[in-house]
């Protein structure tokens, strides 16, 4: 191996112990502008990429303790932390355990570039996190109104955040009018999301796996073949060096504030 693709490696390591810098949208109504893809060589069109991450805990609403991604929900492959919860769940002696392995399920969520309008960083790009209410409207929309990310003949999307925690609710629509967009103008890269979802590392996913396992006081284990424990619509927020805050899904679940020291404990290599 040369220095060069020495020094790749670790990038990608530091990479994947930082997590992702996401922003989520925020109350009231927001303009985002979609960018489009082509950091995926094999899907050129492809604006989107899936993502879920399993926040490990030992109590119940308590502090996580491991963090890492679901591969099932990131990339559509089995997934040793499901199914070490599975197995778990079925070792459960408590309400209390199952509810503590249910906060560890790793909800759907979908990371796009966009630049965001209504911000003073209009025109930097960033990555915008959305659970599956979100994508859905914004699908519906490309559906309707053809490909909104198009730099030269795109759409912006605006998406209205009402309510909190339970009563959270989120309605998108187009804008009114077409609107170029010059590349140039960008004061930023676009992200490769194929290379900022890959936060697979080995030690913290034993750590989860470890951790689930004395949730119940078996050994740890991951079981062929195992689904997933509790509802698909647990939602959270994926795990970032920056991000602001994690809630579950779009519609149903309180809001749970990460501050600054949680993450860099979490992302650290102890």
């Amino acid at each position: 191996m040369n220095i060069q693709d020495l020094i790749k490696q670790k990038q990608k390591a530091i990479k994947a112990k930082r997590g992702v810098a996401t922003i989520k949208p925020s109350p009231g109504k927001q303009m985002y502008r979609i960018l489009p893809g082509g950091w995926d060589a094999d899907q050129p069109t492809k604006f989107w990429h899936d993502f879920g991450i399993h926040w490990v805990k030992t109590e119940s609403n308590g502090k996580a303790v491991a963090v890492h991604i679901c591969e099932d929900r990131t990339y559509g492959k089995p997934c040793d932390i499901c199914m070490a919860l599975q197995e778990a769940n079925r070792n459960a002696n408590s309400d209390e355990e199952i509810a503590i392995l249910k906060e560890a399920v790793a909800g759907q969520r979908y990371l796009m570039n966009v630049l965001h309008r209504s911000s003073d960083k209009k025109n930097e790009p960033q990555i915008l996190e959305v659970g599956s209410t979100v994508f859905e409207a914004i699908a519906e929309i490309i559906n309707e109104y053809g490909d909104v990310t198009s730099f030269e003949d795109g759409l912006d999307i605006v998406i209205n955040r009402e309510g909190v925690g339970f009563d959270t609710k989120y309605f998108c629509m187009p804008a009114s009018k077409r609107l170029a967009i010059d590349p140039k103008s960008l004061t930023g890269n676009i992200a490769n999301l194929n290379e900022a979802v890959d936060q697979r590392d080995s030690a913290k996913k034993q750590m989860a796996i470890s951790t689930i396992a004395s949730i119940v006081g078996i050994t740890s284990s991951a079981p062929s073949g195992a689904k997933l424990v509790g509802s698909s619509k647990e939602d959270v927020s994926i795990a970032g060096e920056l991000s602001d805050s994690a809630f579950s899904d779009d519609e149903s679940a309180p809001e749970v504030d990460i501050d600054d020291a949680m993450l860099d404990d979490l992302m650290s290599d102890s």
